[in-house]
């Protein structure tokens, strides 16, 4: 077997991270997860030279300043390589994921093509990921994965992103459109997980996008589409019998919805999709929404009709004061809420909200997300802190809480160690506090957190006090 220098980088990733997977990295199959189902494989899988007879003459043809290019070719003719290995591997291969970072020439991949063994063939992966950005040219991304795409997958991931730069495009043409009508066009429903996101959408997208929700509708149990939506994907969301979990951002920036039709179709799918287990909703800057001080109050009003949550993520620009009683009502509805993220600044931003959009929930309201949510694991909301915060009395039942996270909270009016000092007295000894955000606001959170984990250090019981 031809000998493989280590320098280069595509090779220091070929190594097995568990006995049950190993991580293979190829000029084809950029980041591909071998399942280890047999002895025999485990123990290959341990050597990073142990890899098929075609990877090794990849990488020997692939300089290692072309690691990163955008079109690599081979050097030499791949018809001398040894499939024995390829021919070992390639059935095992479940997850295989494609950067536009890191693709091969068309002429390249054709080359792989042409010269497999009759009696093999391409992987058929379980689980496909195609990642591009605008304005980077998709087309060997695409071509690359179609032959991929099989009734074995189980999940698609196709994210275009698009820089700030480029928002102003609009004859742009989506990428990911063929890959998601070849899913659509398997004979049988297999997919179980789409998560598609682009800035961009249109007609022929959204048409494919329903076929291909329509066609695995009966086996979809989780669906993440970030990009505008029309009619008629509702419908089709509304119409997907196993879904429970749903992220979506539906509607386009430069097209904000008055906030009745939002309640209106939120509404609907409360109705049409009540087992869902995990929703997470954006909704993009409005004017309008900004100074609606009551649209965020109405989508939680109408999410309370999912009996079965247990992640609700919220991310709208717009103000949102609540009261012990909203928490209350969250937790008589909510029973078995585990993580709960609200943000008043978009999709899971640390930044303060734009101007007009107000924090209106002080830290003395914790003890009530303790109290009435005994699940709770996760809590990620800003919270205002006034001065004289008073921490109630004993220790509150938490004992599944591990996380506040207080990013985009404004500068605490309460004294850095008296924020402190409340923080230990409601939280469970073993809850982490998290902040991230602009430098100022994090230069005056990380000495609270840093106080916080010294006042729990000095309050630690010492062995004689346990004994006793």
């Amino acid at each position: 077997m031809a000998q493989i220098s280590h320098d280069y980088p595509i090779i220091q990733a070929i190594t097995a991270e568990t006995s049950d997977s190993a991580f293979v990295q190829s000029g084809f199959f950029m980041e591909t997860e071998v399942q280890a189902t047999d002895r025999s494989l485990r123990s290959a899988a341990l050597s990073p030279l142990n890899v098929p007879e075609l990877l090794c003459m990849i990488i020997r043809n692939l300089d290692p300043e072309d690691y990163r290019s955008a079109a690599r070719e081979f050097r030499e003719d791949i018809q001398s390589a040894d499939w024995s290995r390829y021919a070992f591997y390639a059935p095992r291969i479940r997850v295989i994921s494609l950067y536009f970072y890191s693709t091969v020439s068309q002429k390249a991949f054709q080359a792989f093509v042409d010269h497999i063994p009759s009696h093999l063939g391409l992987p058929r992966p379980s689980s496909i990921g195609f990642f591009t950005v605008i304005p980077t040219d998709a087309t060997p991304l695409v071509s690359q994965s179609l032959p991929l795409i099989s009734q074995s997958l189980k999940k698609l991931r196709a994210i275009e992103i698009c820089p700030p730069s480029m928002g102003s495009m609009q004859d742009h043409t989506v990428a990911m459109q063929p890959v998601v009508s070849a899913v659509a066009m398997l004979d049988k429903p297999c997919l179980e997980s789409l998560e598609v996101e682009s800035f961009f959408s249109d007609a022929t997208l959204l048409e494919t996008l329903n076929m291909c929700l329509t066609k695995h509708s009966s086996k979809i149990s989780t669906l993440e589409a970030r990009l505008p939506f029309d009619s008629q994907t509702w419908d089709s969301i509304f119409g997907l019998p196993t879904l429970r979990t749903l992220d979506i951002a539906p509607f386009a920036t430069t097209a904000p919805r008055p906030s009745e039709e939002i309640v209106s179709i939120i509404r609907t799918l409360v109705a049409k999709q009540p087992l869902l287990k995990s929703f997470q909703l954006n909704l993009p800057f409005s004017r309008e929404r900004a100074l609606d001080n009551s649209l965020y109050s109405q989508l939680m009003h109408e999410l309370m009709g999912l009996r079965n949550l247990e992640t609700l993520g919220l991310y709208v620009m717009g103000s949102l004061s609540l009261f012990e009683s909203d928490v209350r009502e969250m937790g008589a509805s909510w029973p078995k809420i585990r993580n709960l993220q609200f943000y008043q600044n978009g999709r899971r931003s640390v930044e303060i909200p734009p101007r007009g959009i107000t924090i209106q929930n002080d830290l003395s309201l914790l003890p009530s997300f303790l109290r009435y949510l005994p699940s709770l694991e996760e809590l990620h909301i800003p919270f205002t802190c006034n001065p004289t915060l008073t921490a109630p009395q004993g220790r509150l039942p938490a004992p599944a809480f591990r996380i506040l996270d207080l990013s985009a909270s404004p500068s605490p009016e309460e004294s850095h160690k008296g924020v402190a000092a409340y923080l230990a007295a409601v939280l469970p000894r073993s809850a982490v506090v998290q902040y991230t955000g602009a430098p100022d606001k994090t230069r005056i959170w990380v000495p609270i957190i840093e106080a916080l984990e010294s006042q729990r250090a000095e309050s630690e019981p010492t062995g004689a006090e346990v004994d006793t």
